[in-house]
């Protein structure tokens, strides 16, 4: 059977942070950043503070993907949620915890959004980001895309539980990649994922 893979520390400084959300690691340490299932220089971080939960995706896709390329971010606080991910062409997961929030960007940076858990299915926000604190910002220089969220609109008290991954969704081709917990997946068609990382906030 999958396990969990729990990620638990109340008291280190490595999470009590606030980064500039600019496209950039340099804030970032490797304490806060995890290797990937894709090889090559992959990054996926996390980090928060008391207001903010912060996410970042290091990826040669940040600079050469397109609008199907996609950083998704599934998101649950350990109470509701689902286990079926959303749908993207035609790669739909199961997910390893509940997740009620999902975030997504598209590599062309044209378009981001939140989709909603609301116990039937996923509503899409497309008019999320940009307001109210929610950012992201990304680097094609640096191949690096960060997102800012307020933990009041992720519906986060003491636990954070996520994936981070990739998706392209182009016909014929479709995979999944780049995910952390690393080993949650191998990289490859719709493969559902056997690992989240959980956060004690």
């Amino acid at each position: 059977a999958a396990q969990q893979l729990d990620t638990v520390d109340t008291a280190a400084s490595a999470w009590s942070k606030t980064p500039t959300i600019d496209g950039s690691l340099n804030e970032w340490t490797s304490d806060e950043c995890f290797a990937t299932s894709s090889a090559g220089a992959t990054q996926n971080c996390v980090a928060w503070d008391d207001t903010y939960v912060y996410v970042a995706s290091k990826n040669p896709d940040v600079s050469a993907g397109g609008a199907q390329h996609w950083l998704t971010i599934y998101i649950g606080s350990g109470t509701t949620g689902t286990t079926v991910g959303q749908l993207f062409n035609s790669q739909q997961p199961s997910l390893h915890h509940e997740a009620s929030q999902l975030l997504y960007w598209s590599a062309d940076d044209t378009y981001s959004a939140r989709a909603s858990w609301d116990g039937n299915s996923w509503l899409v926000d497309s008019t999320f980001f940009g307001t109210a604190g929610r950012d992201v910002q990304e680097s094609n220089a640096n191949e690096v895309v960060e997102i800012r969220v307020p933990r009041s609109d992720l519906g986060l008290t003491d636990t954070l539980n996520l994936t981070i991954n990739w998706i392209f969704e182009g016909a014929m081709s479709e995979t999944t990649y780049a995910m952390s917990p690393e080993a949650a997946i191998t990289d490859g068609y719709d493969p559902d994922y056997t690992q989240h990382f959980s956060f004690d906030l």
